[in-house]
C-alpha cells in the first residue's frame, strides 16, 4: 500500500470519527464529515469504503443521494440545521462585518442549494 491511500484511510477514519461524534453534538456538522469519509475511503480501500457504504448509517442518509434519487427530508433539515449551527456559532463568535457578510452568504447558499437543488426523495 503506497503512501497516498494510507493518508487517505487516515483522512477517512479521523472524518468517520468527527462524524460520528457530530451525531451527539449539536454545533459539529455530521452530513460533511461521512461524505468526506466515503470520497477518502473510496480512493484509500476498496475493503472500507465496502464496510462504510454496507452500513446502515450510510444506507439511511446518502444511499438515494448517490444514486442519483434525492435525499430525504429529515435527512436535508439534518444537514441544513447542523451546519446552520455551525455557520451561526462563527457569525456570532466573529467582531468583522467581512467574514459575517461570508458566513451569512455561505449559509444561504448552503440552504437554497439543500432546498431547491437536491430532490426530495421518500419522506
Amino acid at each position: 500500500m503506497n503512501n497516498v491511500k494510507k493518508v487517505y484511510i487516515a483522512v477517512g477514519g479521523l472524518a468517520l470519527a468527527l462524524g460520528t461524534v457530530g451525531c451527539f453534538v449539536p454545533f459539529l456538522p455530521t452530513f460533511p464529515f461521512f461524505l468526506l469519509t466515503g470520497v477518502c475511503f473510496a480512493k484509500g480501500s476498496d475493503t472500507l469504503y465496502e464496510k462504510f457504504t454496507s452500513s446502515k448509517l450510510y444506507e439511511r442518509n446518502f444511499k438515494s443521494f448517490q444514486n442519483g434519487k434525492g435525499m430525504k427530508r429529515s435527512t436535508k433539515v439534518r444537514v441544513i440545521l447542523s451546519v446552520g449551527s455551525c455557520c451561526a456559532a462563527g457569525f456570532f463568535l466573529t467582531e468583522s462585518i467581512a467574514v459575517k457578510i461570508i458566513i451569512a452568504a455561505v449559509l444561504v447558499l448552503h440552504i437554497l442549494y439543500f432546498v431547491f437543488g437536491i430532490k426530495n426523495y421518500g419522506n
